[in-house]
């Protein structure tokens, strides 16, 4: 359906398909009469339609990586040479007036502002003006039909418009966002990298080269034993806590144990044992973890704390004896309170026999509670572990097998 010419000349054609990707084009009569009267050879298309869609193809992606520049991309204007910006996507038409200017972005931004002003302009009219008039009912549905194309086609050509004019803004946007998501990646892979020294520093393991042995263990991979051997020995040892048993892991610790050299068994483990001591949640010292458990022969007698009259509440498991004043409770003084709260019927031994005298003793400088993280992170990792304990003045005073 071709309509009448408008002020400018330009006549409104609606094709029966999509031409281009639009359905209606506002065109000039030497552009219509270029189409409809242009040699048809076996080579060109057989009817106006055709010849329209020729004009107007977007650019392929083969197009552009041939090194056309933007402006030979844009399909063009059969009769006048002039490219048909809304005919192409909005960053190749932008790109093609900027080469217009010759690179000038300031030039380019004023002509597609001007142009985004002209084109609402254009619709306002156009929206503010009537249908031309009709004689019969069917002259004016015509016509009614015709004025809303002419306003949908206005309107799609200003949006199109207006995406060319946000081309540049959106380039500076996708630019400005991506600078800042390398600059975050990189200071997250720079403290990644930092906190993985001081782990190493700190613990002298590698946890990423400890994850992926664990993982060929799981996984049954046929190099586990060769990334096994791979470890150090503190990597080795703090994998055997982290898994379950494996004979793959514990022939190559028991290996390792047996071929230390002249070296003591308690200076090696001091080396190579990972140990990571248990943290409370809490944070305080509980004087009922000293208590015999219920599963000992002597919890009857010692399977809870006692207040004695001294003021001091005493716990003792057979081998560690608490004394702790903080502890004491005067309204339970000479009684023995289970961890369940009952008060027990038994006699509490004499605990103040067990303290050598303070000629004979001498201060540690250990602090209990930090040792007792230390033993149950021992226990954490390997609930037979071997612990030895030296003493600041290098003797060792201590060495018990646990169960």
């Amino acid at each position: 359906m071709i309509s009448g010419a408008d002020e400018d000349g330009r006549v409104m054609v609606e094709f029966s398909e999509p031409v281009g990707g639009r359905r209606v084009k506002m065109l000039t009569p030497d552009e219509i009469n270029g189409m409809l009267y242009k040699e048809e050879t076996s080579e060109s298309p057989a009817n106006a339609e055709e010849a329209m869609a020729e004009e107007t193809e977007p650019p392929t992606a083969s197009q552009e990586e041939s090194g056309e520049s933007a402006l030979e991309r844009i399909p063009k204007y059969a009769q006048t040479g002039e490219p048909q910006y809304t005919q192409t996507d909005a960053p190749t038409a932008w790109d093609a007036i900027v080469e217009q200017t010759e690179g000038d972005e300031d030039m380019a931004r004023s002509v597609v502002d001007s142009t985004v002003r002209d084109k609402e302009a254009a619709l306002k009219k156009l929206e503010s003006s009537n249908p031309k008039p009709g004689a019969t009912v069917a002259e004016k549905i015509a016509a009614a039909k015709e004025h809303k194309a002419a306003i949908e086609a206005a309107r799609q050509e200003l949006e199109q418009w207006k995406a060319i004019a946000e081309v540049e803004n959106s380039r500076k946007a996708e630019a400005e966002a991506k600078a800042k998501a390398e600059e975050e990646e990189a200071t997250a892979k720079s403290k990644s990298e930092e906190a993985k020294s001081k782990s190493e520093e700190k613990n002298g393991v590698d946890d990423a080269k400890i994850e992926a042995v664990s993982e060929a263990l799981s996984k049954g991979n046929e190099k586990a034993e060769q990334l096994v051997q791979g470890l150090t020995s503190r990597e080795l040892s703090k994998l055997r806590s982290k898994v379950k048993a494996s004979p793959m892991l514990e022939n190559e610790w028991l290996h390792r144990v047996r071929t230390r050299g002249d070296v003591s068994l308690h200076d090696w483990m001091l080396e190579n044992q990972y140990v990571e001591p248990v943290k409370r949640v809490s944070g305080t010292f509980k004087i009922t973890d000293y208590i015999a458990p219920k599963d000992s022969p002597y919890a009857e007698r010692i399977g809870g704390v006692y207040h004695d009259k001294s003021g001091f509440a005493v716990a003792t498991d057979g081998i560690i004896l608490v004394a702790d004043k903080g502890s004491y409770d005067p309204k339970l003084k000479g009684k023995i309170i289970g961890k369940d709260g009952a008060a027990m019927e038994n006699k509490f031994p004499d605990w103040q026999k067990a303290i050598s005298t303070a000629k004979e003793t001498k201060s540690s400088r250990i602090d209990v509670e930090d040792l007792h993280r230390f033993v149950a992170g021992v226990l954490r990792a390997n609930k037979h572990a071997y612990i030895s304990l030296r003493f600041p003045d290098g003797t060792v005073g201590v060495s018990k097998q646990t169960d």
